[in-house]
């Protein structure tokens, strides 16, 4: 019998120590646990933001890359109508060399208007001879007549000149769309260099969540397993602890009835003593008192 409760002493000591040792591996099991799953959900967060900047990213980049075709499209237009303004001067050039060539007019009708204007102002400012001033008259007559032969060629000079102008107007235009371009150009390129980076960065971040979240399922389990462990050693401490307990309980039992006993037959004594007058001692006062207070 002694053997047994030797035994399961023993056995309740071991429980004991492997309880403590489980509660503080699960805790700790625990504590690493919630760490991982608190670096998922950062992580998940985290996520969340990349993607919505990638999103963001991509509308933007793609509006640049729309704005790029439109441009193209713009500069396209305008050095098309470029080049049909080019033919037009081409033409209109060799028109004006046909027709001159055809009313053997060797200066220009421009030419021809500055030679005038600088005869009159001659003629007004100097001081000639009647002979020399006749000269002078007879030639701007001859100019003039030249001048009003030409008048088709001033024509087509003018056409000419707003042609010109009309080409200067687009080749601006043409410079402005293909600068557009470019610049949409650039701004593509950096969002979509952006992008790459964003993408790396998702997949890391992705790979380190899908990581952080295998490592939390793991200790989940293993989590699961020490608690079952743990179920069972309480399980197993209960009833050993029930009956120490109860032998315990029986035990203290059995030594207060022994007291008790002891006390009973000091009483008797001590109660004999008093009917015979006897000298009492320290101890048969101390039972005495025991034996009052009960009675109150």
């Amino acid at each position: 019998m002694e053997e047994e409760k030797e035994q399961l002493i023993k056995r309740y000591d071991e429980l004991k120590k492997e309880i403590a040792d489980l509660k503080a591996t699960l805790n700790k099991i625990n504590s690493e646990k919630e760490s991982f799953f608190q670096e998922k959900q950062h992580l998940k967060q985290k996520l969340s933001e990349l993607i919505n900047t990638i999103k963001e990213d991509k509308r933007t980049r793609n509006e640049f890359t729309s704005h790029v075709k439109e441009s193209k499209n713009k500069r396209q237009e305008f050095n098309e109508q470029i080049k049909k303004k080019i033919e037009e001067l081409k033409n209109l050039k060799i028109e004006r060399e046909t027709l001159a060539k055809k009313l053997n007019i060797q200066s220009n009708p421009e030419q021809l208007l500055k030679e005038i204007s600088m005869i009159e102002r001659k003629i007004e400012t100097e001081v000639m001879s009647f002979e020399k001033e006749k000269q002078l008259m007879k030639l701007i007559n001859e100019k003039r007549k030249h001048l009003k032969e030409s008048k088709g060629l001033v024509d087509i000079s003018q056409k000419m000149r707003g042609v010109t102008r009309e080409l200067d107007e687009l080749r601006k235009e043409s410079d402005k769309a293909h600068n557009e371009v470019q610049t949409a150009a650039e701004s593509s390129q950096v969002k979509h260099e952006a992008l790459l980076d964003e993408f790396k960065k998702l997949d890391d971040v992705g790979s380190k969540e899908k990581e952080a979240f295998e490592k939390y399922l793991e200790l989940k389990k293993k989590f699961g397993e020490i608690s079952d462990q743990l179920n069972a050693k309480l399980m197993e401490i209960g009833p050993i602890a029930d009956k120490l307990g109860e032998e315990r309980q029986e035990k203290k039992r059995k030594k207060e009835d022994e007291i008790n006993k002891i006390l009973k037959s000091k009483e008797e004594v001590v109660e004999e003593k008093i009917k015979t007058r006897k000298k009492l001692t320290t101890e048969d006062l101390l039972v005495f008192q025991k034996m009052n207070m009960g009675k109150e």
